[in-house]
């Protein structure tokens, strides 16, 4: 679980964060973080295992996925309420 804590978010490093508001597609956003996932993972020895971590978490297929998308969107919201109370 902790890998998949981990990998969750690097594609972004390359395509950076979409949000709804950017007017992606969620099937064009998908596209582009996979493609850039594969970047970053070529020639990686364990690039297929770390792929299918990313999958589980994009299709919280597992409890493991779920749970790590649900604290993604608590991390969001807490981000949120930190950056009102900033400003």
């Amino acid at each position: 679980m902790i890998t998949l804590a981990l990998i969750h978010d690097l594609a972004e490093v390359i395509v950076g964060d979409i949000t709804p508001l950017d007017g992606v597609p969620k099937d064009e956003k998908r596209k582009q973080e996979e493609k850039a996932l594969a970047t970053l993972l070529q020639g990686h020895p364990r690039s297929e295992e770390l792929q299918s971590i990313w999958q589980e978490f994009e299709d919280r297929t597992t409890p493991e996925g779920k749970f790590v998308s649900d604290l993604d969107k608590l991390d969001m919201g807490l981000q949120a309420e930190i950056y009102e109370q900033d400003f």
